[in-house]
């Protein structure tokens, strides 16, 4: 049975991804698999010989002992939207997994042996990319995960997933991500929009080349799907007001190496202005496997 991975650090910022999850759960037919984690803590040896020593370990099996419990209430938090979802679907079952040390690599331990087929997290403070912008746990599950990973900012609650913005710079790794949504937008429903974003002084592909993405994106056979172009000095804030103006529910883009996404993490201006996107981010990794 496939899962998705929740990753949570158990407070209020990380309800909304669990609760996007649940929604996303009843219509791919996964079940949850909540994860939390704990850096691995370093004692000296002869730490028991030390003043207060044997107390440190019993504080921290007893630290222990209480995220597990508020790991286990958390699931528990769950229940009411998972019985909200539409009755002739599958309700999912949670499982919640606690591991030492970093988040990233429990993540990927957790890919093969729980069948995830999608990763969810939240995002602190008041938006999806506070976080990612400081070379944070985000980062890192981005860059060493192989499954798309949903970012859902604090505060923001996915209840349907009707329109989705597709944010391109036409690489041949962008078909594969697209692949994968138009997998999704069967199962949703959903309008896909494939927009091609180019920078200032960015966009020196070949037209030789573009015209060959592009059609082998028209090549997908899924019907409910457009095409739109966005350029400018002002690329990303237009994207932004795109989003806005078209009700779009979710907003998709591919990480990897010199990828648009990675570029406009070069510009100040395009970071503050995707800080201000308040939609949950789907973020295909540079090291994803499957479609």
């Amino acid at each position: 049975m496939k899962t998705i991975l929740v990753l949570t650090d158990l407070s209020a910022n990380a309800l909304p991804a669990a609760k996007a999850a649940c929604m996303l759960s009843g219509v791919m037919n996964t079940n949850l698999v909540l994860l939390n984690t704990c850096a691995d803590i370093p004692l000296q040896a002869g730490y028991s010989d030390m003043p207060g020593g044997p107390w440190l370990v019993d504080d921290f099996m007893e630290w222990d002992k209480e995220r597990n419990a508020d790991l286990l209430e958390h699931a528990s938090s769950l229940e009411p939207y998972i019985a909200k979802l539409d009755p002739s679907k599958r309700k999912p079952s949670v499982h919640c997994e606690y591991a030492d040390g970093t988040l990233a690599d429990s993540a990927v331990t957790l890919i093969e042996t729980k069948n995830v087929e999608l990763i969810a997290m939240g995002a602190p403070h008041s938006s999806r990319f506070d976080h990612f912008l400081t070379g944070s746990d985000t980062a890192a599950v981005i860059n060493n995960v192989t499954r798309p990973v949903l970012v859902v900012p604090a505060g923001y609650e996915l209840k349907r997933i009707k329109r989705v913005v597709f944010a391109t710079d036409y690489n041949d790794a962008d078909i594969k991500a697209l692949h994968y949504l138009v997998k999704m937008g069967r199962l949703f429903n959903f309008h896909l929009e494939v927009v091609h974003v180019s920078l200032p002084g960015e966009d020196k592909t070949p037209a030789a080349y573009k015209e060959k993405v592009f059609l082998s994106l028209q090549q997908i056979k899924y019907d409910r799907i457009s095409y739109k172009e966005i350029g400018g000095k002002d690329a990303v804030k237009r994207l932004n007001a795109y989003c806005k103006e078209t009700g779009a529910d979710l907003l998709a883009m591919v990480h990897y190496h010199n990828s648009f996404f990675a570029r406009i993490f070069n510009q100040s201006a395009s970071k503050q202005a995707l800080v201000n996107n308040e939609l949950p981010l789907l973020i295909f990794p540079p090291k994803m496997e499957k479609e």
